[in-house]
This record gives C-alpha cells, structure tokens and sequence, in this order.
C-alpha cells in the first residue's frame, strides 16, 4: 500500500511538471524571472492543473510518509522525474540521444541510492540552530533576488544554471516547511501563524517557483526537470544536517558521496550538451 501511494505521488507530481513545464513555454520570455509570470501562469489551465497535481501528490506522499520507512518512500518518489521524461517524450516525440538517456539514468539510479542509504532521520525534536535557520533564509531570499533582478539576463542565457538554482531553493524550502511542522508540533498553529519561518517559506516558495518556471521557458525539457528534480533532495538533505541538525549521510560514507558525485556529473553532462546546443543555435 505504502509503495503504491508513493509511486502514485510520483506519478502525479511528474504529470504535473510535464503540464507546468507547458505552461511555462507558453508565456513571453520577456516575462522570465519577474513576479508577474505566476500572474500570467494563473491564467493558464494547464499551469493550474499541473499545481493540483502536485497538491495531490503532496497528500499521497504525506500519507506514504506517515505509514511507510523513509528509505522505502523517498526512492519510490526519485521515480517521479524518469516518468516525467517519458512523458514529455511520449507527447513530444522528443528524441533522446543514448548519452542523455544514460546520464538520466545515472541520476535517477544515483538519486534513489543516495535517499535509501540514508539515516531516517526526522522525529519531533528541533537539533539545529535558529540562528542558522535564519542566516540560510536570509542567503536563499538574497540569491532568489538576485536572480530575479541583477542576474535575470544572465540567467536567461544560461538557463540551465536557472534550473540549478531552483533546485537549491526548493532544497531550502523543504528545510522551512520542516521547521514550521516542528514549530505547529510543539507550540499550535497559532504560534505558526505569527511565525517569522511561516511567512519565510512563503517568500522563498514564491522566488523558487518564479526561478524554477521561468527557467522552464526556452529548455529541453530533459535537462531542466533532471537538474531540477535531482538537486531539490539532495541540497534539503544536506542543508538539513546543516541548519536543522539532522543526519545526512548513511552509515557507509564513502557510498553515499560516491552516489551523489555520479549524481552531480551526471547533471553536469547534461548542462554542458544544454550550453553546447545554445552555442551551437
């Protein structure tokens, strides 16, 4: 039951990208990396179905998580981004060269490994420190602007390092909407409520959902949602052992450094064919 709920939620989160991803090569790129996109989005059936997908997908692995082991659940949703792809190339007829296939699979294989080698974690209690809750918050709020104002023709030209951000901010979303689960266990909703962590996850999900569309617009659908999707549980992993003070690493160290190692290069290979293509055209 635990395994169907999770492959579900996978299911629907990578239908849900495939529509968002749609939806997002629809819109003017003049509109990339500026706030109105998600006005623009609104507006888009395919936008808003691809978001209640996701919603649903977010109660199915609620409800695998809350009866099933981490390192049975978390594999099971890594499947998500591979089924995406065979979608997209399913609708789209998108032909994939064997090296990109490859590289896919190394990250998806990689990504799965890494997320059932790991310590479960978790629990009810906060072992991290607050003071560096709010250093990270304020860097991810900073580069998110960064990338909205300073950086956005930058970005625009390497969109692939839009995907890498993305899934660093998304990272960092899943270590705020931690914090104010710890913080509804311990203390109610009404402490939530007036919480500096709620109206900070609701900042930086803004930027990252911004950051992660807009770098939709323009990309092979392949790379972006591979970069995307492989670094969003990786960096939370990471940045949970960092701020939070959980464990990251399983008990065999040098396994899971190797797995996130083939993970990152694996990535990189499909970044430097996203830059090779852009020269090229």
């Amino acid at each position: 039951m635990v395994i169907l709920l999770a492959l579900a939620s996978a299911a629907c989160y990578a239908l849900g990208t495939v529509l968002q991803f749609n939806a997002a090569n629809g819109v003017d790129r003049e509109w990339g990396l500026r706030l109105r996109l998600l006005g623009a989005l609104a507006r888009d059936r395919r936008f808003l179905a691809g978001v209640a997908l996701d919603l649903a997908g977010g109660v199915g692995q609620f409800f695998a998580l809350k009866y099933g082991r981490v390192d049975v659940v978390l594999p099971a949703l890594a499947c998500g981004f591979p089924v995406a792809i065979a979608i997209d190339h399913k609708w789209n007829n998108d032909k994939m060269p064997p090296l990109e296939i490859a590289a896919i699979v190394a990250a998806a294989g990689s990504l799965a490994g890494f997320l059932a080698v790991r310590p479960a974690g978790g629990g009810a209690a906060f072992h991290g420190s607050y003071q560096r809750l709010a250093v990270g918050t304020v860097a991810a709020i900073a580069a998110g602007v960064v990338a909205i104002g300073v950086a956005r023709p930058f970005l625009r030209r390497v969109q692939i390092l839009g995907s890498l951000l993305g899934g660093l901010l998304l990272g960092y979303v899943a270590i705020l909407e931690r914090a104010v689960g710890l913080l509804w266990a311990h203390s109610g909703i009404c402490s939530v409520v007036t919480s500096w962590e709620l109206y900070s996850l609701l900042a930086v999900g803004g930027i990252a959902l911004v950051v992660v569309q807009s770098s939709f617009q323009g990309s092979v659908f392949r790379r972006a949602v591979s970069v995307v999707a492989v670094l969003e549980p990786i960096s939370a992993v990471i940045l949970a052992a960092a701020v939070l003070g959980e464990p990251a690493l399983g008990p065999d160290r040098a396994l899971s450094g190797l797995l996130v190692v083939v993970a990152i290069t694996s990535l990189a290979y499909l970044g430097y064919q996203e830059r090779a293509e852009r020269g090229r055209s």
